[in-house]
């Protein structure tokens, strides 16, 4: 049963650091951000075959260059809940991008089934939806950074 005087894990110098409403893990902190600092590169090397999959398909330009934008934008959203950088006029501008950022890999989900001859969804069918929900949830984590981070929430 889980309570309010739990162990911390990681045992900081062999022993256990108790939970309560004064104390809190020291290693926490630094876990949370090296991991979401870790999916942030992860997140751009994302990005990064995106943009090239979407020239090499042959996208419109006034599609790819903002989708491209956008992703760097919510990159940098991830960068922002790592770190807990929550000043409150980019929080508050946060709440308008985020609708923003959600919007291009919607219409970049809709694109792919549509669009590419050689792969979609009418040809491919059941193949490229398990591909789309692979994708899907490899980029997720960078949308609720992103939502946590517009909303307050770490």
């Amino acid at each position: 049963m889980v309570t309010a005087t739990m162990i911390c894990w990681p045992p900081i110098c062999g022993r256990g650091v108790p939970l309560n409403a004064s104390v809190s893990c020291a290693v926490t902190p630094l876990l949370r951000r090296t991991v979401w600092a870790i999916y942030a590169v992860f997140f751009l090397t994302l990005v990064y075959a995106s943009y090239k999959d979407d020239v090499s398909l042959g996208y419109p330009s006034y599609f790819t260059y903002p989708a491209l934008i956008w992703d760097l934008v919510a990159a940098c959203g991830v960068i922002f809940y790592a770190f807990d950088e929550r000043h409150p006029s980019l929080v508050r501008a946060w709440k308008w991008v985020f609708p923003v950022l959600v919007t291009f890999p919607i219409v970049g989900l809709i694109m792919d089934a549509i669009l590419p001859r050689d792969y979609n969804l009418r040809r491919d069918g059941l193949s490229w939806i398990a591909n789309a929900m692979f994708n899907v949830a490899l980029v997720t984590p960078a949308y609720v950074a992103n939502w946590r981070f517009a909303h307050g929430r770490s």
